[in-house]
């Protein structure tokens, strides 16, 4: 699920309460394909007293930001 405008029909990630391309505050919840490609992929590492390691994946999405 990914926030699209209702203004201007953009998507955008992370969420926010204003769309980032016109500013409009009206927008909604879209389900998206899940379908894309994988450019790039890494792991943070971090204490465990920090939240741990986690993964970071660079994606373009077929239906959504871009």
């Amino acid at each position: 699920m990914l926030q699209r405008c209702l203004a201007d029909g953009s998507f955008w990630f992370y969420p926010r309460v204003l769309c980032p391309h016109c500013g409009s505050s009206e927008f909604e919840w879209s389900e998206v394909s899940g379908n894309g490609a994988v450019y790039s992929t890494t792991v943070i590492r971090r204490e465990v007293e920090e939240g741990g390691d986690h993964n970071v994946i660079l994606v373009d999405i077929t239906k959504g930001p871009g």
